[in-house]
């Protein structure tokens, strides 16, 4: 690999990298029969996109860069999204996959794979820690010691009726997902 498409010289977000990288994409998605990857050098690119997308993978599955507040995280999800285009552009060299572009797309589509699995269960825990703090915020509202005295005036008939209708239709409005995706997210 040359001196200057050496992994440890770069980031995965390198202007150039990602240019070259987003280059062959546009190039093969563009031709209904693009030309193969023969080309050293952008198959070196995608080498290195490859082994820099998975040390970020390794990464947010180790814990030292999960979903932090900053402009990583939707960097992350910008790399995952042009891995998934990438495979998709190699994807359409079948009958010419040998060699250096099959060792390739085997090694991009496995790390895309873990990435989406760590999507997946990230965003099944956020759908859990949602769900544990909301029963929880609906057991505090409910519980009897913290239900202030009502006047006598108060129309007592209407208002717990009101609050149930409410409390029912927050549980069956889950942030817009049905009941089928948020029981298979779940399980």
């Amino acid at each position: 690999m040359e001196a200057d498409l050496d992994p440890s010289n770069l980031h995965l977000h390198d202007d150039n990298l990602t240019e070259q990288i987003d280059r062959f994409i546009s190039s093969s998605s563009s031709s209904t029969s693009p030309p193969p990857p023969d080309d050293n050098q952008i198959l070196q690119f995608i080498q290195c996109f490859a082994l820099l997308f998975e040390e970020e993978v390794v990464q947010y599955e180790s814990g030292t860069k999960k979903w932090t507040q900053d402009e990583s995280t939707s960097l992350f999800l910008v790399s995952v999204e042009r891995t998934s285009k990438l495979l998709h552009s190699l994807s359409r060299f079948q009958s010419q996959k040998e060699g250096r572009t099959a060792a390739l797309f085997n090694q991009i589509s496995g790390t895309h794979q873990r990435a989406m699995s760590f999507m997946e269960d990230e965003f099944k825990s956020i759908l859990d820690d949602f769900q544990t703090s909301r029963d929880r915020d609906q057991k505090n509202n409910t519980d009897p010691d913290q239900i202030p005295a009502s006047s006598p005036t108060d129309d007592q008939s209407s208002q717990p009726e009101d609050q149930q209708t409410v409390v029912d239709d927050y549980q069956d409005n889950f942030l817009g997902y049905s009941d089928e995706t948020v029981s298979d997210l779940k399980s």
